[in-house]
């Protein structure tokens, strides 16, 4: 990024576990028990190896959390002093959409990443406001939320002006994980869930012990949590032809209103205002839904 000449600011937020996190907070090592995948090790590889705000040419924030107990550090660099955070930091600029870290199964500290809309008031009744021939003024009120009292003493309620608000959108991405991950199945309308599929059904026991999800396992997931969409991706390298775990998934959904497409590299899922989903496959020359 720093040789693409990037200035804007960049967060790095990733999930540790709950001996790790107090182990930085108490400025100790980080403790012998910990996975070598630790991401507390690889932020400090990282940090000694120059990806430092100085180093690079533009801010970085590195930011570690115990995702169950919602709690959050970040890591200096420059100092090596880790300061606790009240919260976890959002993206800067970001208003509409906010991010939630939510809990998974796996043999290292993980998380998946939820991508939350804010919930927007309904379409505004222009029409039937033109037909009281109101006032610019007026209208305004109303769409802000505020009742307006004519002349004659009616009273115009602001809520009838509006239609249904617009239920915040979600979209979900898993990491490794097992199958029925807490933190995803918690959820209810998630709108689009990208979710694991390493094993095909005749290794469910791989899955189960390495803490990993079948293609199976992922609708199960997405079944759970109410997604309309569910994307297939991190298949094990022994899978050869992608139509064989999407046959798996679509075979148990047993007329459940949930539609299942293959990720391939360089895809895009686009996830549209209605709530619709629509995923494009470069096909050399043109995108492919």
């Amino acid at each position: 990024m720093a040789l693409d000449r990037r200035t804007n600011p960049l967060l790095i937020i990733g999930p540790t576990s709950a001996e790790t996190l107090a182990a930085l907070i108490g400025g100790q090592p980080i403790p012998d028990t910990a996975p070598p995948a630790e991401l507390a090790r690889q932020m400090q590889s990282w940090h000694s190896l120059g990806a430092t705000s100085q180093g690079l040419g533009y801010e970085v924030r590195w930011i570690l959390g115990d995702v169950q107990s919602d709690s959050w550090v970040e890591l200096n660099p420059d100092t090596g002093e880790t300061s606790p955070l009240s919260v976890m930091p959002q993206p800067k600029g970001w208003k509409q959409v906010r991010l939630v870290p939510l809990s998974t199964e796996h043999s290292v500290p993980s998380c998946a990443w939820m991508f939350e809309s804010k919930e927007k008031s309904g379409k505004f009744n222009r029409m039937k406001a033109a037909e009281l021939r109101l006032t610019t003024e007026q209208q305004t009120e109303l769409g802000q939320g505020r009742d307006v009292s004519l002349p004659d003493g009616t009273v115009l309620e602001a809520s009838s002006f509006r239609g249904a608000s617009i239920r915040p959108r979600r979209v979900v991405v898993s990491g490794d994980t097992a199958e029925q991950a807490p933190g995803i199945v918690a959820l209810d309308g998630v709108d689009l869930l990208v979710h694991e599929a390493t094993f095909l059904e005749d290794t469910q026991d791989h899955a189960t012990e390495h803490l990993h999800s079948t293609a199976t396992g992922a609708v199960r997931t997405a079944l759970a949590c109410g997604a309309k969409h569910l994307v297939l991706t991190h298949f094990s390298a022994r899978i050869k032809d992608g139509s064989v775990p999407l046959a798996e998934a679509n075979g148990i959904i047993d007329g459940a209103q949930l539609d299942i497409t293959l990720a391939h590299d360089g895809d895009r899922v686009l996830l549209h205002d209605n709530g619709d989903v629509s995923h494009h496959t470069w096909t050399g020359n043109d995108w492919a839904a």
